[in-house]
């Protein structure tokens, strides 16, 4: 029970104790616990570290080959953590760029070539405010996304793909999943302005005038516009849409059929949810 934990957060990234802490979570602590120092613990059931595992570009070229085709896009850097996160290989990430200089050299000049434009973004700290923002570049599948994040942390709350994202019951319904699982709310929501963000600008307000009664007939959610963009989310839109959305919507034209929409959001839907999950812990 432990083993496939134990490698779970390893592949992760997780440091030593987090790990131990991670795999506690999963069990009764009040009957079991675990004595045995982390570094043992990785050595008994043959964790290896990226040093021990020894891999060569040989070793990964089909794994390498098979991201490349999902992740046009990825540098270096990224494309060894999905080798970690989805394979459990480890390897060097000089290795790796060694590869690619020799064989992608346009890839990394296309990747350099990018250049950020600078805006600012304030935040206090830690849950001080969650921001949430849709995407509708797929609206002509017939698919919708949505997306909540912190922007303190850069950590993705949630992001979500159906039919819809203007369904203000199932954006508020993203919303409360998210706080369950961080086990709390945040100081402030924010999000562009649109009905469909009603339901969580309401909840989010509600609850927090429950618990400070001096907040009262004060609003718990922040509205943007267009001079004051949500930074953020639309930084992570580019991101995903850079290393994820490229490839989908290229297959998305090859098989998009009118007559048969609801068939192909049968497949696509829990197909790109899974590959979204994946990104979002990368």
């Amino acid at each position: 029970e432990l083993m496939p934990l134990i490698r779970k957060y390893f592949a992760l990234g997780y440091s030593d104790g987090k790990i131990a802490r991670e795999c506690m979570d999963h069990f009764n602590k009040n009957v079991y616990g675990l004595r045995c120092s982390p570094p043992r613990m990785l050595a008994v059931y043959s964790v290896d570290s990226t040093v021990k595992q020894a891999v060569t570009w040989e070793d990964i070229e089909p794994m390498y080959n098979n991201l490349r085709q999902k992740f046009p896009n990825l540098g270096a850097r990224d494309m060894v953590a999905k080798l970690r996160v989805l394979y459990g290989v480890r390897i060097s990430e000089m290795v790796l760029l060694r590869y690619l200089r020799e064989h992608d050299s346009e890839g990394i000049a296309r990747r350099k070539a990018k250049r950020f434009v600078r805006k600012r973004f304030w935040s206090a700290g830690v849950m001080d405010v969650l921001c949430f923002d849709q995407h509708d570049k797929w609206k002509r599948f017939g698919l919708w996304l949505h997306l909540g994040m912190d922007p303190f942390t850069g950590r993705i709350a949630w992001i979500k793909i159906w039919w819809s994202n203007r369904n203000s019951k199932l954006v508020t319904s993203y919303f409360i999943d998210a706080c369950r699982e961080i086990g709390g709310i945040p100081m402030i929501s924010q999000s562009d302005l649109g009905p469909e963000n009603f339901g969580i600008a309401n909840c989010q307000t509600a609850t927090r005038q429950r618990l400070h009664v001096t907040l009262v007939g004060s609003m718990q959610h922040r509205w943007v516009n267009k001079k004051a963009m949500n930074v953020k989310p639309e930084a992570t839109w580019s991101v995903l849409k850079a290393e994820l959305l490229k490839l989908s919507s290229t297959i998305f034209e090859k098989n998009s059929n009118a007559i048969l929409r609801l068939i192909f959001r049968w497949l696509a839907i829990p197909w790109v949810q899974h590959e979204l999950d994946v990104w979002r812990f990368m």
